[in-house]
């Protein structure tokens, strides 16, 4: 591959229009290549790094993952579950005993319950009240009227100036 070339394969790279052989050329040309002219030489940092991330550990790196997480002791994550556990447990009594003192407590605002003579007391005071109010009201009403027709009656018989 020659240096035109790999600059249309970027420009295609970047549209998404290159396959995967392709994009290893160019990572190969940027290995083999130590000089290139400056529009290619920015994207060496780039197309090196394709080439570090596919080149994949060998298979006794999974080995040796696998065996340090085996050899961690599973006491830690019991002791864990058992925290949580207990922690669960005691936020439930919490819970449960609160639930229970409020229903063991009298409330701030108890509630009165009246007898039925109680009732008839209260609604006969309640009909006393407001009817001597409307009756009141009523009186005044009518000494006004009766007031308001008798300047009537005078302004009426008195001659017009």
């Amino acid at each position: 591959m020659d240096v035109n070339e790999c600059g249309k394969l970027i420009e295609r790279y970047w549209e998404g229009d290159t396959s995967c052989d392709e994009e290893q050329a160019m990572v190969h040309f940027f290995g083999e290549h130590s000089e290139l002219p400056p529009e290619l030489e920015r994207w060496r940092g780039w197309f090196s790094g394709l080439h570090a991330a596919t080149s994949l550990p060998d298979e006794s790196f999974d080995r040796r993952v696998l065996a340090a997480i085996d050899a961690r002791p599973a006491r830690r994550l019991v002791m864990k579950r058992s925290l949580v556990y207990r922690i669960a447990v005691a936020a439930s009594i919490v819970l449960i005993a609160a639930i229970g003192v409020r229903q063991l407590v009298p409330s701030a605002h108890p509630i009165h319950e009246m007898s039925e003579a109680e009732a008839r007391e209260t609604v006969r005071s309640l009909l006393l009240l407001s009817s001597s109010t409307i009756n009141r009201a009523e009186d005044v009403v009518h000494s006004q009227l009766n007031t308001t027709k008798v300047l009537n009656e005078i302004a009426n018989t008195q001659p017009h100036e």
